[in-house]
C-alpha cells in the first residue's frame, strides 16, 4: 500500500510585493521666506508640518497592511540629504519626523538632486508600488538641471521603456507638487502622472500640501491562501497551511509533471472559493503545490488559475502550467478592411501606458462610472478601451459620453475600497479599428492591420470586377 503524500497548496493574488515611497522636498533658500504677517513662520516650517503629518498617515497605513512599506526622505537644494527606513514601524516614523525637524534651508533648486536618490531606492527586479513625490517652491536653478534630470533619471521618468516600466510592475509614479509657484511648466516635465496635473499649494497651507501627497498613497491588495491536504494544520516558511478537504487531478500525461495542467478541487465554503464567486477572478492567481517527503518539502507543480467552475458544493480550479505561456499560438491573421490587430497587442505595437489617463472618479453605481476628466475628450473616445482600478482589475468600456462611462462588468473591489472624489482610476482610449482612428488618434498607420482597398467583388468568383 502506497501512503498518500501530504501536499501544500499556496494561492497568491496580486503581483506587488512591497510599497516604496520617496518624499523629495525642496530645502532651497526660498523656503526660508515667511508666510505669515508677523514673519514668524517660514515656508519650510509649513512643509515640515505637512511632511510629519504625511509620515503619521503612512505609519498608520503600515499598521493595517500585510506588506512592507519602505520610506526614503530626500531634502534637496544644490545637493541632497537622504534618510531611508525599510519595513517601517512606529519608531521609524518618529526617527523620520525628528530628521525632518532638523532640516534647514539654503542653496539653489537643482531638480536633478531632487530625483537622483530614487535611482538606488526603487527596485528594478520585482513588482512594487513605487511612488515619488517631488515638492518644490521654485523653478530649476541651474536652469539646465531639469534637462540633466531627464537624462540621468530617464529610467524613472519614462515608465514606458527601460528597467522601470508598467509592463513589469516596476514603474515609478512621479507626482510633482508646487508650493506658491503658479508656473508648473518645469515641474510638469518630470511629473509622469499627467492625469492629475501639477497641483499648486497655497503659501502657508500645511493641510493642502499634506493632502496633495496622501491622496495618492492608497493600499494595494495582495492576498495569500495556504491550504494542506494533511489531517492537521501545518507550518512552512513561516506560513500556516490550513487543513481542509482539498484534492487535485493527476497531471496530464507528460514527461515532466511541471509542464502539465491540473485541476484543484475544494469546498464551496472555503474562503478562496468565495473570492472567486464574488470577484470572478479579476486578478491573476498563481498556484504552487508543494509535496512533503521525509527528506523535506519540494515544489511539485507551479502555474496559475485559468478558469473556475462550481459543481454543487464543490469548486474546481482549472490551472495551467507556468510553461503554457511558451506555447506557440496558431495563425490569427484575417484578410479584412478593418484592422485585425488587438488594440495595444503585439501586432498593434502601441504602448497602452503612453495613452493612459489617470483621473479621479466621483461616482460608481453598478456598471456606470463617472469620471469628470473624461468629459475633456470627444464622445466615444474611451469606447472600446478600458478602465483600470488601483488593484489592477480592468473593465472593457462599452460606451463613453461626457463624463460617464458604461463598463462591461461591475468593479466590485473599487466599490468596496475606493473613495469617490479621491481614488484615481486609469482610462485607456478605445479604437474603432479604422484607418481614421489609427492615423488621427494613435498616429500608428505603419502598423495598421487592415486592407482597406479589398475589391468589393471576389476576384476568384468568375465574374468581371471592373
Amino acid at each position: 500500500m502506497i501512503e498518500e503524500v501530504p501536499e501544500l497548496f499556496r494561492f497568491t493574488q496580486g503581483i506587488l510585493s512591497e510599497a516604496n515611497i520617496m518624499l523629495s522636498f525642496d530645502t532651497s533658500g526660498s523656503m526660508n521666506e515667511f508666510v505669515d504677517p508677523e514673519q514668524t513662520v517660514t515656508r519650510l516650517d509649513i512643509a515640515k508640518i505637512a511632511l510629519k503629518g504625511t509620515l503619521d498617515y503612512i505609519g498608520t497605513l503600515a499598521e493595517g497592511v500585510d506588506y512592507p512599506i519602505n520610506l526614503r526622505l530626500n531634502a534637496w537644494s544644490n545637493g541632497t540629504s537622504v534618510i531611508t527606513r525599510n519595513s517601517i514601524d512606529a519608531q521609524d516614523i518618529q526617527d523620520l519626523k525628528d530628521w525632518v525637524d532638523a532640516r534647514t534651508a539654503s542653496g539653489g533648486t537643482n531638480f536633478e538632486a531632487g530625483l537622483t536618490p530614487g535611482l538606488a531606492f526603487f527596485p528594478v527586479d520585482k513588482p512594487a508600488q513605487n511612488l515619488l513625490f517631488f515638492i518644490t517652491d521654485g523653478l530649476p536653478e541651474p536652469a539646465d538641471s531639469v534637462d540633466k534630470a531627464l537624462v540621468s533619471c530617464g529610467s524613472m521618468i519614462n515608465a514606458s521603456t527601460g528597467p522601470r516600466n508598467h509592463q513589469q510592475g516596476t514603474a515609478v509614479s512621479i507626482y510633482g507638487i508646487n508650493i506658491a509657484l503658479g508656473d508648473t511648466s518645469q515641474t510638469a516635465r518630470i511629473d509622469n502622472t499627467p492625469g492629475d496635473g501639477v497641483p499648486v499649494v497655497v503659501d502657508g497651507d500645511a493641510s493642502g500640501l499634506m493632502n496633495a501627497v496622501t491622496r495618492m498613497i492608497v493600499p494595494f491588495r495582495q492576498s495569500v491562501w495556504a491550504f494542506t491536504s494533511a489531517d492537521r494544520d501545518l507550518t512552512y516558511n513561516g506560513e500556516t497551511y490550513k487543513a481542509i478537504p482539498i484534492g487535485r487531478s493527476s497531471p496530464e500525461s507528460s514527461d515532466d509533471s511541471m509542464r502539465a495542467d491540473l485541476s484543484i478541487q475544494f469546498g464551496r465554503d472555503c474562503d478562496l472559493a468565495q473570492e472567486f464567486l464574488k470577484y470572478v477572478g479579476d486578478a491573476i492567481t498563481t498556484v504552487t503545490v508543494f509535496q512533503i517527503e521525509p527528506s523535506g518539502v519540494s515544489v511539485f507543480w507551479r502555474g496559475r488559475v485559468s478558469s473556475d467552475k462550481m459543481d454543487g458544493d464543490e469548486m474546481s480550479l482549472e490551472c495551467e502550467s507556468v510553461f503554457t505561456s511558451l506555447r506557440r499560438p496558431g495563425l490569427r491573421a484575417r484578410y479584412q478592411r478593418n484592422c485585425r490587430h488587438t488594440l495595444y497587442g503585439s501586432g498593434c505595437g502601441l504602448d497602452k501606458e503612453s495613452f493612459r489617463v489617470d483621473a479621479v472618479y466621483t461616482s460608481l453605481v453598478d456598471r456606470t462610472i463617472v469620471v469628470p476628466d473624461a468629459a475633456n475628450y470627444p464622445p466615444g473616445y474611451f469606447t472600446g478601451g478600458m478602465v483600470r482600478a488601483p488593484d489592477g482589475a480592468a473593465r472593457y468600456v462599452l460606451s463613453h459620453a461626457g463624463d460617464t462611462l458604461t463598463l462591461s462588468r461591475r468593479l466590485e473591489r473599487l466599490e468596496e475600497d475606493g473613495e469617490p472624489g479621491v481614488t484615481q482610476v486609469g482610462l485607456y482610449p478605445g479604437c474603432a479599428r479604422t484607418r481614421d482612428h489609427c492615423i488621427n488618434r494613435f498616429n500608428n498607420l505603419d502598423n495598421y492591420g487592415g486592407f482597406p482597398w479589398i475589391p468589393g467583388k471576389n476576384p476568384f468568383g468568375g465574374s468581371s470586377i471592373v
